[in-house]
């Protein structure tokens, strides 16, 4: 499948949760399709083999009626998955998810392993919240560990999440051991993942106690204490299940992007969506950063050109060396182009100040002004803002937003394809859709004040 970008499956229309591997220049992405995981592979996240299922799921009789998230480990020419077995049907009578393995000589063709048979220990952990291990190598103690998504056996309500640890010297005799993090903060920390980046060690996982987010966490140790950041998330509320893969020198994020219900935006998200990866880095300080995948951006190849027109507003606007300044009172905006295509990069930067707000238009009739998405770079709340013009008066659930520290220099990256667009925006990523409206015009913005936008670049699929 070619410039594909955001995945979904074929049949399905939409993805569960990815568990990304790398090897001999090949990212191999496992995924939960209707309970068992299928298996796609991709060099440059832009084009995807879908290899069909890798591991199956079992009948009624066996612990993997579905097989929940994992990990894949490589050793001693082997490669290992790692993965939740969940029966429902066990409820009440034994461990519904308990932890299992399958083996490969290829990373095609799997056999399921009867040699780790593991559930939680109910001394420790409840013993019906098991699953999503992860196993990773630590050299320091000359170990190996697995991280699994547990629930303390406490009774604190929507309090119990916790990241449970157990340790082998073998990959076979395993070791449940006190949770690795247990902050009393959630009901859940699911799908962890656990890497080191220049010096630190940085653990991510996924929470649906309110909303779903992908949160991380850091530490100088691998053992933690682990300790936030003032923005602890890694997207939007509505991207999940998110994981990270080292290849050809980069670390990335593997997530998926929730789809709203019967494709419409007025309806809620939902479990499972569309793939989307980021690239992440790490600043000095330790905080992480997300930025466009570069293969993906590179596949933008027909340049738009813009040109300055009316719009309509307050605004007095003009065309400078390299981009437009917009001055407005109350609201004004311009064109600048118009497409066809539902599918674009666009990068831009823009220069505001304090207690006002600018940005782009896309999709939109300028016009009328009856149609648009607006992205804002909000100086009143520091934070990057994705609006639908369908969404007035509609109960959205919460607002689409990442927060922007203290700036008056802006850098913009927007991937859009279909219903997905996707803004990067000063190492911040927002993951949003729009399914309503598809193509039409482009606009610049700004509200309060003014606005210097340069370095515009518009490219189509």
């Amino acid at each position: 499948m070619n410039n594909v970008i955001f995945y979904d499956h074929p049949k399905q229309g939409f993805n569960g949760d990815f568990i990304p591997f790398f090897h001999d220049g090949v990212f191999h992405l496992f995924m939960i399709i209707d309970g068992s995981w299928e298996h796609l592979t991709t060099t440059d996240f832009v084009n995807f083999i879908n290899h069909g299922v890798a591991l199956p799921k079992g009948n009624e009789e066996e612990q993997d009626l579905s097989v929940c998230t994992g990990s894949v480990f490589y050793h001693n020419n082997l490669f290992h998955i790692f993965y939740a077995g969940y029966n429902g049907f066990y409820l009440g009578k034994k461990p519904i998810q308990v932890v299992l393995h399958a083996t490969s000589t290829d990373l095609y063709n799997w056999k399921k392993e009867k040699d780790i048979f593991l559930p939680p220990d109910e001394s420790i952990y409840h013993r019906d919240g098991w699953r999503d291990p992860y196993v990773y190598y630590d050299k320091l103690n000359d170990e190996y560990k697995m991280i699994i998504t547990g629930e303390k056996n406490h009774h604190h309500y929507r309090r119990w999440g916790a990241t449970a640890l157990a340790t082998s010297k073998d990959l076979i005799n395993w070791t449940i051991k006190e949770p690795i993090y247990a902050p009393f903060l959630y009901d859940t920390h699911e799908c962890p993942d656990l890497f080191e980046l220049n010096g630190r060690y940085y653990m991510i996982f996924s929470t649906y106690t309110r909303w779903w987010e992908v949160h991380y966490r850091v530490s100088h140790s691998i053992d933690g204490p682990w300790k936030s950041y003032k923005d602890e998330l890694l997207d939007n509320r509505s991207y999940y299940a998110a994981k990270t893969v080292y290849g050809n020198g980069k670390r990335y994020l593997v997530g998926w992007a929730a789809r709203r219900t019967d494709n419409l935006d007025k309806n809620k998200y939902e479990w499972g969506g569309s793939l989307c990866v980021h690239e992440i880095e790490a600043l000095p300080n330790g905080e992480l950063i997300c930025k466009p995948v570069s293969t993906i951006v590179d596949a933008y190849t027909k340049i738009l050109e813009t040109r300055k027109q009316n719009g309509f507003g307050n605004i007095v606007s003009r065309k400078t060396k390299n981009g437009y300044s917009l001055d407005s009172d109350g609201f004004g905006c311009i064109k600048i182009a118009k497409t066809k295509s539902s599918s674009l990069y666009i990068s831009f930067d823009v220069k505001i100040k304090d207690n006002m707000t600018a940005g782009i238009l896309l999709r939109a009739n300028i016009n009328k002004f009856d149609k648009w998405v607006m992205i804002e770079l909000d100086r009143k709340k520091d934070r990057l803002f994705f609006d639908l013009s369908s969404k007035w008066f509609e109960d959205q659930f919460f607002d689409e937003e990442r927060p922007l520290d203290k700036s008056s220099n802006y850098h913009v990256e927007i991937i859009t394809k279909d219903s997905m667009i996707v803004t990067y925006c000063n190492g911040k990523a927002l993951s949003a859709r729009c399914y309503e409206y598809m193509d039409g015009e482009i606009g610049l913005f700004s509200r309060d004040g003014k606005a210097i936008f340069n370095n515009i670049t518009i490219k189509e699929l």
